[in-house]
Formats: structure tokens, sequence, C-alpha cells
């Protein structure tokens, strides 16, 4: 009798209690829908001024993108260009604010610091520098910021030397033979090898060896990432959680941080042993060739601050692994591609190369690349022409007045087209074309303001934009010091896909031609 009377009182309890917890959640998801919802109400005066794209129930403006996500970005292009920026979209229930003069860009990008990627790429790296927001982000922002100084650039530069010497080696078997090969893993491979010595000084030799795993791990993980705007019902982060352990694709997430914590305890090793010799011999001189790499960087401040743990390192890297590698790669492509379309263009980069450097093939020095005055031309312009990162997010935290007097409200997002400005024909005459000179000194003193934002702009401008810049003159140097580059391809075939970053989808076809030496 008292066990049944226990059992019925234990049953009871759970009864009341799993009502109860339903009740509480219902009124918690209700109560929060209310205040949105309200937010938005509140919002609506100042959305009403601007145009507006075409809207679904429920899912939004998502509808434009869903179910073809690699067409996405050319799909809100084509929305940005029939309908006059700037314009209100819906995500959801969430409204954003499409903005694409550069006018317009600069205003936003120097009033918010608070960036939103909807949840992007949280799974891979929460705790980086890209995802951070306030303290947490000056804090990280602070600490990586000398990884990109001029003294680390002394040291990167041989390492770009090294690789772009080995990639040039490694295509010498496909020259000659009038037969395009498609360039894009061999750069890939030549640029992650370079990012991930230069940021943590592991040497992977993916181009050496010929293996790609890495490279096409991270591929599926942008594309995974971005493949979740085409699908709105994934877009709240536990749903996306239940998608990938039901399809088994969260083994990919895995292994992506696998390489990185295998980075990590090898570089801590490394670490310690360090700091053991430096003790033992009672000096503060090390022999550690990346001291001022960005894994060091972290873990100087890691030793010291508790705050900064073993998984903040590990997403730090992994972001600037991925983004980095991948926007250089794809941007070295691109030109490519340009120089052959455009041999005239080709020959007076080549000529200002051996003008500089000479025919001989040396390394290049920091003093050279800043010589190359028309090669950056070039590599501006296709970072214009191909923007590689054409969108970005930004939160808005105080009402922001626009050129044209409207008004963004608090709590609204403002979705920042790069790539409409970078085509913007007040600008950039026959913007659609690829043309060099739209960064002729000529052209540049007519710009009184900032209209070209490759790295982003305001506070949260790229940290490795001088990285980046010399990693591509060097790479260009070796690449058409030694070969003439031409292709099938025109321009008319180039259409976009997007994964994160915006690719060519016809790939990049090069054939390669040894120029003749001079004895």
């Amino acid at each position: 009798m008292i066990n049944f009377l226990t059992n019925s009182s234990f049953y009871a309890l759970c009864k009341i209690a799993s009502i109860t917890t339903g009740m509480l959640l219902c009124m918690t998801i209700f109560y929060y829908i209310l205040i949105h919802e309200w937010r938005v109400r509140k919002m609506m005066p100042n959305l009403k001024t601007f145009n507006s794209a075409p809207t679904l129930p429920v899912i939004g403006s998502l509808h434009h993108i869903a179910f073809n996500i690699n067409k996405g970005a050319t799909k809100l292009l084509q929305i940005f260009n029939h309908y006059k920026l700037p314009l209100v979209g819906w995500i959801v229930r969430s409204p954003f604010v499409a903005v694409g003069s550069y006018e317009d860009i600069q205003i936003v990008m120097n009033n918010s610091l608070e960036r939103d990627f909807l949840g992007l790429l949280r799974k891979v790296a929460t705790n980086s520098t890209l995802l951070l927001q306030g303290e947490q982000w000056q804090k990280s922002r602070h600490i990586a910021t000398p990884a990109f100084s001029y003294g680390a650039m002394q040291q990167y530069i041989p390492v770009f030397n090294e690789y772009a010497s080995f990639l040039v080696k490694k295509l010498q078997q496909f020259s000659n033979n009038n037969e395009a090969i498609e360039i894009t893993n061999h750069v890939f491979s030549m640029n992650i090898d370079a990012t991930i010595q230069n940021m943590t000084g592991y040497k992977l030799r993916s181009l050496e060896t010929e293996n790609t795993e890495v490279i096409k791990l991270l591929f599926k993980l942008l594309q995974m990432e971005s493949m979740r705007f085409a699908f709105p019902p994934l877009f709240p982060e536990f749903m996306y959680k239940i998608y990938l352990f039901f399809s088994g694709k969260d083994k990919l997430y895995k292994k992506i941080h696998a390489i990185s914590k295998k980075i990590l305890k090898d570089k801590l090793n490394q670490y310690e042993m360090n700091k053991k010799r430096e003790k033992n011999q009672d000096t503060h001189e090390t022999d550690d060739q990346d001291s001022k790499s960005l894994i060091n960087l972290l873990l100087k401040v890691h030793k010291i601050d508790a705050t900064l743990t073993e998984k903040h390192i590990r997403d730090e890297l992994i972001i600037m692994i991925t983004l980095g590698y991948e926007s250089i790669s794809l941007t070295v492509c691109a030109m490519l591609l340009m120089l052959a379309m455009n041999p005239d263009i080709q020959a007076k980069v080549y000529n200002e190369i051996v003008t500089v450097l000479g025919e001989d093939e040396n390394d290049v020095q920091y003093e050279d690349t800043k010589k190359l005055v028309y090669t950056e031309q070039c590599i501006k312009e296709t970072l214009r022409k191909f923007t590689v990162l054409p969108f970005t997010l930004r939160r808005i935290e105080k009402d922001l007045l626009l050129s044209d007097q409207q008004v963004i409200p608090a709590g609204c997002l403002a979705l920042v087209s790069f790539f409409t400005a970078h085509h913007d024909e007040r600008i950039f005459p026959n913007a659609d074309n690829w043309d060099p000179e739209h960064f002729s000194a000529e052209a540049i003193g007519q710009q009184n303001t900032q209209v070209f934002f490759p790295f982003g702009a305001g506070l949260r401008t790229c940290l490795g934009k001088n990285y980046a810049m010399i990693s591509m003159k060097i790479q260009l140097v070796h690449l058409l010091r030694r070969y003439r580059v031409t292709t099938d391809i025109k321009m008319q075939d180039i259409n976009w896909i997007w994964y994160i970053a915006l690719r060519i989808e016809c790939g990049y076809w090069l054939k390669f031609w040894s120029r003749k030496r001079t004895q």
C-alpha cells in the first residue's frame, strides 16, 4: 500500500512537472514572439520608406534563393539591380535593409561594429575574431594584430617565395602542350600550405604530396554552411544540428576540428619545450622562428589568461586559414584568367616584373612588392570585378540616417552589398569590363572618398589585407616570370556560384607556355 502511494505520488509529481515545464516553454516562446513582433511594428514606419523586395508568408524573401543556394548570390544581385537600393527584405519575420552605394556602405560600416552571420560558421568557429562581438572582439583583435605587422611580414615573405617557386615547378609538367588545366587545386594547395605555415609554423605539404584532403574538407564545409540559406527550416541552430546528426555530416566538422586540434597540440608541446630551454639557459632568447606567428601570440596570452581557451585558439586558426587561403586563391585564379583573356595587359604586367626584378628567378623582397604598381592595379581590379566576399551583414544598434535621408531603424539588419558598390558606373565606368585603368593614378586622383571595399571597411576591416596583397604579388611574379598564360574561356562564359565566397562556375582553365629564357 505504501509502495503504491509512493509510486502514485511520484508519477503525479512527474506529470505536474512535465505539464508545468510545457506551459512555461509555451509561455516563453509566446512572450518572445510578442516581443519580436512589437519590435518589428516599431520599425515599420521607417521600413515603409524603402523599396521592398517580393516576399512570401513565413519565409519572407528567402524564396529567391531557396533550393539553389549556389545561384543565390546571382539572384540577390539581380534583385538589387531590378529594384533600386536601398530596399527592404525579410528573413522569416526579421527585416533587413540592403544597401549598395558607396555612400551608404561607408555610413553602415563606420557606425556599426556588430556583425551578424545568422548562425553561419558558428559550428565551425564560434570564438574567432570574425564572430566575436563587443569587448571580446576587441581583445581578440588586439592579440591577433601583431601577426600582420611589418615585422611579421618579413617573416612570411620567404614562405611565400618558397611555395610559389614550388608551384611554378609543379606546373612545368602541364606546360607547352596546348591543353588547358583547371588550376584551382594547385593554387589552393599552395596557399593553404603557406597560410598554415605562416600562421602556425606547421608544414602541411599538400602541394608537395598532392594531398588535397584538407582543401576538399574546407570546400565541403563552406558548401554545408551556405546550404542552410537554401532551406529555411535549418536556420535555427538546433535544427541544423539535428540535420547534421541524422545525415552523418557532423563528421565533416569533427574532421576539421581534429586538424586544428592536432596543430595546436604539436604547437603546445613545442612552445613548452622552448620555454624550458629558455629557463635552463637563463635567457629570454628563443630559436622559435615563428615567434610572431598567430598561434604563438595566442599561446602567450593563453598561458597567463585562462579566458583565452584552447577552443578559442582552434577557432581562430580555422577561420584565419579557411577564409584567408580561400580569398587569396580565388583572386589569384581570377586574375590569371583575366590576364589570359587580355594578352596586352599580361605583357604590361610581365614587363613591369622584369623591370623591377629582372629575368633571373630571384626571390621577391618586401621592397620589390611596393614597386609593382601596375601589377597592384590588376589585383585591385580583380578584387573589384570578382568580389570574393560579396556581402556582409551588420546589426544596427541605433537609428541610422542614410545618404538619402532614409533611416534604418535600431534592431534591424543591414545587408551590405560590396559587389553592387564595385559595379557602380558613377565610379567605375564600364564596370562589367575588367580594366586595370579603373585603378590608375589618374582615376584614383578623381576619387575623393573610399569607394572600394575588398577587405571590408570601418573598424572591423580585415586584419590580413596587407598579407593578402603581398602574397598575391609574390605568387604572380613567380608564375608570370616563368609562364605566359592563355585560355579558351570568354568573358560571356563566366557565371557566378556562391559558397560563402564567390566563384566562377565554369572553373579556371588555363594553358601555360614557358617563356624563352635569355642566355
